[in-house]
C-alpha cells in the first residue's frame, strides 16, 4: 500500500506497528529517504502533519527480475 500511494505521488504519513519489524524497516527507510512521513505515536500525529517535511517524488526502479531469471536459467 505504501508503494502504491507513493507511486501515485500521494503524501503518506505512516504509523508502523510495533509488532512488525519488516514493516518498521520499510517505513524507516522510506522516511529516511524522504518519501513518506513517519509518525511513531498517534499522540504525535498532529505534530507530524504540521511539521511534515517536503517529500521527494518516488521513482520506481527498473525491474530486472526477467534478466536475472534468464541469466540463471542460461547458466544452469
Amino acid at each position: 500500500t505504501l508503494f502504491e500511494c507513493i507511486n501515485l505521488n500521494k503524501r503518506v504519513i505512516a504509523i508502523p506497528l510495533k509488532r512488525t519489524d519488516d514493516q518498521r524497516d520499510i517505513v524507516d527507510k522510506l522516511s529516511e529517504d524522504g518519501y513518506i512521513i513517519k509518525c511513531d505515536n498517534l499522540d504525535n500525529l498532529e505534530n507530524c502533519i504540521k511539521n511534515g517535511q517536503k517529500l521527494k517524488k518516488y521513482s520506481r526502479p527498473e525491474c530486472k527480475i526477467v534478466d536475472v531469471i534468464q541469466e540463471f536459467l542460461t547458466n544452469q
